[in-house]
Order: C-alpha cells, then sequence, then structure tokens
C-alpha cells in the first residue's frame, strides 16, 4: 500500500454510498470515483473493476498534466481537468458522447466523474454538485479540502 493510501482510514463501502446517492441525483451522472493522486480508488459509485483501473489510471495521467499546466503560471493552481467527448459515426448510433472531469478532492485525493450527455445532462450543474460532493467527502476522509497553495488536482 502506497503511502498516499495509508492516510485513508474509510474502508470503501464506507463512502460508496455517498458517491451513489451522487449519481441518482445529478443527471447524467454515470460513474463517480473517489482516487488518491497515484490511481488508488477509495469508493465508487458503481462500475466494473476494469472501468474503475481505467479511470484511476486516466486520472493519475490527468494530474500530471495539471501539474505542468500549473507550472506555467507562478500561482497556477488546478481546480479540475475536464474532456468534452464526442462521438462520430455509423458505429455509435445513439450514442452523445460524454464528459470526464477530474476535480481536487482533499489532500492527496480527487473526484473522476464519468457522465453523458443529454437533454437533462448540465455540465455546470455537475461541476457544482463535485464541489458540494468534496464538501461532504472531507468528514469522512478527515483530510483537508484542498487549500490555495496545492498546485494539482489532487493536491500534491
Amino acid at each position: 500500500m502506497t503511502a498516499t493510501a495509508q492516510r485513508f482510514s474509510p474502508r470503501r463501502s464506507d463512502l460508496d454510498w455517498l458517491l451513489e446517492d451522487f449519481v441518482d441525483k445529478v443527471p447524467g451522472a454515470r460513474l463517480v470515483v473517489l482516487l488518491t493522486v497515484d490511481g488508488l480508488a477509495i469508493a465508487q459509485s458503481q462500475g466494473d473493476k476494469e472501468t474503475v483501473e481505467r479511470i484511476a489510471a486516466v486520472g493519475t495521467g490527468f494530474n500530471m498534466l495539471g501539474k505542468a499546466v500549473a507550472n506555467l503560471y507562478a500561482d497556477g493552481v488546478v481546480n479540475s481537468v475536464g474532456v468534452d467527448v464526442g462521438v462520430t459515426g455509423p458505429s455509435t448510433a445513439g450514442a452523445r458522447g460524454g464528459f470526464v472531469t477530474f476535480m481536487a478532492a482533499g489532500e492527496g485525493t480527487y473526484l473522476a466523474l464519468v457522465a453523458d450527455k443529454g437533454v437533462d445532462a448540465d455540465p455546470a450543474f455537475m461541476n457544482r454538485s463535485m464541489v458540494e460532493l468534496r464538501v461532504s467527502l472531507k468528514e469522512h476522509l478527515g483530510t483537508d479540502l484542498r487549500s490555495a497553495d496545492h498546485r494539482t488536482a489532487g493536491g500534491s
């Protein structure tokens, strides 16, 4: 177990319900994962192991990308990183694409949201909801929310 992972005391199932509640309440949300900066899934709303591991790997890459971008600015701080995915072609008939967003959650952690595009999906509402979720997670993680002097999406 990594040093980052050892700082967190909640068992995976202790936080899953909070993330599942988020997915139930936020239109378009499909999966939410709470990750450490080194890619360990602490909790998840749902999803198979392969999908969660893929999100964790992508999140670790985005964390490093965020560091590089933040270093372009004297006091740069990355609050979130996202991708808007579109779909094309006949093999994706009916698919609308979606959003993947990574947001700092606390010291050494971040949230990953996978959401679908659609009539009810509102990226601004999803972002506000993620901010509220990270406030709720603070009491469960036993860590401070990220302060202005952290320079990555995960607070490293």
